[in-house]
């Protein structure tokens, strides 16, 4: 997939995700000026630079690269990148969706002049908050607060959207409010979710040390 175009989120990208190409060539990694950023279960990160480009890169190494000796275990390659997929495509929704709103609240229209294309309704996290918890989610969905606030608003979006957080998550795969490593969660339908697991996590539990 092309690198320069924006992420397709049709049914097919939801069930069958892919990542795009890798706009960096591989070959051009400056490992003479890499650090080694951390370790963890699944792999390692390089801060690296691709050829003379003056920006670092957090470039991620697995230990196993080869599914087939993984049986009865989740390849955490294959989970990393398809969960990047899918919060890509997620992105892009939800891109076209506020373009379509711009497009609205500007006073256009859209082709069938019945002003329900997408974006006519926009997606909140809870479209109607029945007690403060929930109305809190939706104000940090917009703010920069402090970094606790931050990785709720975040759990509480991947949990509406289906994934389930590992049974131990770690506050170390969060930076500022970031989640930094996507092995963490789990999409429905994919190797490694259980009902069991799928359920909201406190921020006591995500910050885990």
């Amino acid at each position: 997939m092309d690198p320069n175009t924006p992420a397709r989120f049709r049914k097919i990208d939801i069930r069958v995700p892919r990542l795009r190409k890798c706009p960096f060539d591989l070959d051009t990694v400056d490992w003479r000026h890499a650090k080694l950023l951390g370790t963890g279960m699944d792999g390692c990160v390089w801060r690296v630079r691709f050829g003379k480009d003056s920006l670092y890169y957090a470039l991620k190494l697995f230990w196993d690269a080869d599914p087939e000796k993984l049986e009865g275990c989740y390849f955490a390659a294959q989970r990393e990148c398809q969960n990047a997929a899918l919060l890509q495509s997620m992105r892009a929704s939800l891109d076209q969706e506020a373009a379509a709103q711009a497009v609205l609240d500007s006073g256009g229209t859209f082709p069938d002049g019945e002003g329900n294309g997408p974006g006519a309704n926009p997606t909140l996290v809870f479209v109607n908050p029945k007690d403060e918890e929930e109305a809190a989610c939706n104000l940090y969905s917009f703010s920069e607060s402090e970094e606790k606030n931050k990785v709720l608003a975040v759990e509480r979006f991947l949990h509406l959207a289906g994934f389930q957080f590992c049974p131990q998550p770690l506050r170390t795969n969060w930076i500022n409010g970031i989640l930094v490593d996507h092995s963490d969660i789990v999409a429905p339908c994919f190797f490694g979710w259980h009902k069991r697991w799928y359920h909201p996590r406190t921020i006591e539990v995500l910050m885990a040390e």
